[in-house]
């Protein structure tokens, strides 16, 4: 074992600096962490504040905390349902294209979302589909139907949340499980 030790030194020196300046910046500040149950006085000391435990913890009590903790469930599984095989499906359909000009087409125009930032994706989605003058909206009413409050009705909250995360990122996915099946 001293042997082994001994053999390594070097490592073992290289890896130091590593090893205290994760200690450093990932442990220590931890500490900081009791201030979250204690009476905290902002000018005081933590160590001097008086622990209350789950004191500070009121909003588990709410019951609208619950609510958002099932919707976010939900959401996160509908996410993983509809997000995890969308890409393989694509990848296989982009896989069995005949034309590599229009391959290389639909692989471009499908993961170029993925370089939006969420602020672009909003605002393309609030164009789309605003009540006045959205093009979704514009569609439904020359087809003799009424206009759908996409962006404020409760019922379609979670669709467009699932459908916006799926149109930013199935093409980049895509391209990966691309990269493994050539």
């Amino acid at each position: 074992m001293l042997a082994q030790l001994y053999k390594y030194r070097w490592q073992y020196v290289m890896i130091l600096p590593a090893v205290l300046l994760l200690f450093l910046f990932n442990y220590v500040p931890m500490a900081g962490i009791q201030i979250a149950f204690r009476d905290f006085q902002i000018g005081s000391s933590i160590w001097d504040s008086a622990w209350v435990g789950f004191q500070n913890f009121t909003f588990l009590q709410e019951p609208q905390f619950w609510i958002v903790v099932k919707n976010t469930l939900f959401i996160s599984v509908l996410k993983f349902v509809f997000g995890f095989p969308a890409p393989i499906v694509l990848a296989i359909m982009i896989n069995e294209l005949v034309s590599a000009g229009f391959k290389r087409f639909v692989q471009s125009v499908s993961y170029l979302p993925h370089f939006f930032s969420w602020i672009v994706v909003a605002y393309i989605l609030q164009s789309f589909l605003t009540l006045d003058g959205g093009l979704a909206n514009d569609l439904i009413t020359k087809m003799g139907g009424e206009p759908i409050f996409f962006l404020g009705s409760e019922s379609w909250f979670r669709p467009m949340i699932v459908s916006s995360g799926l149109w930013k990122e199935v093409g980049w996915n895509t391209i990966l499980y691309l990269a493994a099946i050539t």
